[in-house]
């Protein structure tokens, strides 16, 4: 833990010299506002977390998370997009440094990383982004790019539409492929009937979770796993459970099974294309490749025998885990 919390404190100095992330004060605000990278996990389209994240989040029933490689990534390179963006289409952007809010809706905010009027004075929203797959991304100027930035997107033109008093013309996303060394542009067009829909049910959302306190359902996010296991065992009651919960670990009980199953299955495969490779390293397959090569062994410390020689040694660097719950169906 100490490590990670070296690690977030290098990187936000790194960040701060660079004038780039955020300050606590700005994180504080953008945790009262649902702002364009909440959306996405508010309607469950987000691969990146779920709606009872933004929930814990909002709440401060969890911590930050220490910003993972990808995400310093896309804050260090964000600076580097958005001048290529520049160079390319020939304009100057302009690059907030402050989250905006919407005029009339105080809890809709959006931190875009950049617009410019283009010549009929309409407004253009510019995202860096960077991925290092094509995997979920079509082909440059098209709208094929993945929902979650989408959404965003949307979010974007209905907070910057209204805050700016400007019509929004066009969502523009810059995209840097670090495995391919390629830059692509992406655009998509506000639909403002899918903007509403939108809004709507984040309003609903927001409304009902973070205004008026109601938890969403628990879910399988880390968030709710963290939230759930604040609970402490005070005593060795067993409760008798009603008819949702034997539903419930019915249902545990099925999905356990299918994931063994599943695992068998995948043991099946991959001892299957070992087989295959035999005594080679590998085989191509459809423009792709399997390998199977040898890998060397992870080195570690006997405790054991390091016991037995040094008991007093080992007994002086002993670290206790914390303990915790363990949940047990029968």
């Amino acid at each position: 833990m100490d490590k990670d919390n070296e690690l977030e404190k290098m990187v936000q100095q790194h960040l701060d010299n660079m004038n780039l992330g955020m300050t606590e004060l700005q994180k504080e605000r953008r945790r009262t506002l649902c702002t364009g990278t909440k959306v996405s996990k508010i309607l469950g389209k987000s691969k990146f977390g779920t709606a009872y994240d933004v929930f814990a989040r909002c709440k401060g029933l969890v911590k930050d998370t220490p910003p993972t490689p990808a995400m310093i990534r896309g804050t260090v390179f964000e600076r580097a997009i958005l001048d290529y963006y520049e160079i390319r289409c020939g304009i100057v952007l302009e690059r907030p440094d402050h989250t905006m809010v919407h005029p009339t809706e105080d809890w809709a905010g959006a931190s875009p990383d950049a617009f410019y009027q283009d010549e009929d004075g309409g407004l253009v929203i510019v995202d860096a982004k960077t991925s290092r797959s094509r995997q979920d991304w079509g082909e440059e100027f098209s709208d094929d790019m993945p929902i979650d930035y989408q959404l965003q997107l949307l979010w974007y033109a209905y907070v910057l539409a209204a805050a700016l008093d400007c019509p929004v013309k066009r969502l523009d996303v810059c995209t840097f492929f670090p495995m391919q060394d390629e830059f692509a542009i992406y655009t998509m067009t506000p639909d403002q009937e899918v903007i509403e829909k939108v809004v709507e049910r984040c309003r609903q959302w927001w409304y009902r979770h973070i205004v008026s306190n109601v938890a969403p359902e628990i879910d399988g996010s880390e968030s709710a796993s963290k939230v759930v296991n604040l609970s402490p065992h005070l005593n060795d009651d067993v409760h008798q459970g009603d008819e949702s919960l034997v539903q419930t670990i019915e249902e545990l009980l099925s999905i356990k099974k299918q994931i063994k199953d599943l695992d068998f299955q995948k043991k099946t495969l991959e001892n299957s294309i070992k087989n295959l490779i035999g005594t080679s390293s590998g085989l191509y397959y459809g423009g792709r490749k399997a390998t199977w090569k040898e890998q060397k062994g992870r080195s570690s410390v006997d405790i054991k025998k390091l016991t037995e020689d040094h008991p007093a040694l080992v007994e002086a660097y002993k670290k206790e885990g914390k303990s915790f719950r363990v949940l047990r169906v029968k």
